[in-house]
């Protein structure tokens, strides 16, 4: 492998990391293996990637992984976070996103997860909602540990992700502006 070139990026916003984790699900089986172990899934190879699939009632999946699994069609309907606020029940949205994928006939099962810093998902009580969780820093280690020379950019850009979170400000919670914002949404609706 040869030296890193230094990438400086001005900011790594989730949807960049959404892209860089549709690409890796796409070209490694290894990385897939991160989710599906957690879910006592071997074997499994990945059908379609999907970025930002949204329900005009229920919202958005950050990504949407289907995989097949000893013939059977299974979906990842994944969360992004860097340092964002969580919206009011999303993790239960993500449920019954992955619900009317099973009634279209998208996939027969699927699994919600949610992808962040560590320090999100310590910290943050929507993120402690969801069944299961991958930290970046678990994809940091992963990506270490691969022999070629892409790595470097993406490696550079999770730790600057990590880092972002790290310095980034702690959003409160306005009830009253949150409130407001709910209510736009469904006077739009």
């Amino acid at each position: 492998m040869t030296p890193a070139i230094q990438c400086t990026f001005a900011d790594v916003t989730e949807h960049d990391m959404d892209l860089l984790f549709l690409e890796e699900f796409v070209c490694s089986e290894t990385f897939l293996n991160l989710f599906t172990q957690q879910i006592g899934i071997a074997n499994a190879n990945v059908l379609s990637v999907h970025s930002s699939l949204t329900d005009s009632v229920l919202g958005e999946s950050d990504m949407t992984v289907i995989f097949d699994a000893g013939g059977k069609k299974i979906g990842l309907l994944i969360e992004n976070k860097i340092d964002a606020i969580a919206m009011p029940e999303q993790a239960a949205r993500y449920n019954l996103r992955g619900k009317k994928g099973i009634d279209r006939g998208d996939y027969e099962s699927f699994f919600v997860f949610i992808i962040a810093p560590q320090n999100y998902l310590n910290r943050n009580d929507e993120a402690q909602k969801y069944p299961y969780k991958v930290s970046y820093e678990k994809v940091l280690s992963y990506l270490e540990g691969l022999q070629d020379n892409r790595v470097s950019f993406k490696l550079q850009e999770i730790r600057q992700a990590i880092e972002k979170q790290k310095k980034g400000y702690q959003v409160e919670v306005d009830p009253l502006v949150t409130d407001f914002w709910r209510k736009y949404a469904l006077l739009q609706k």
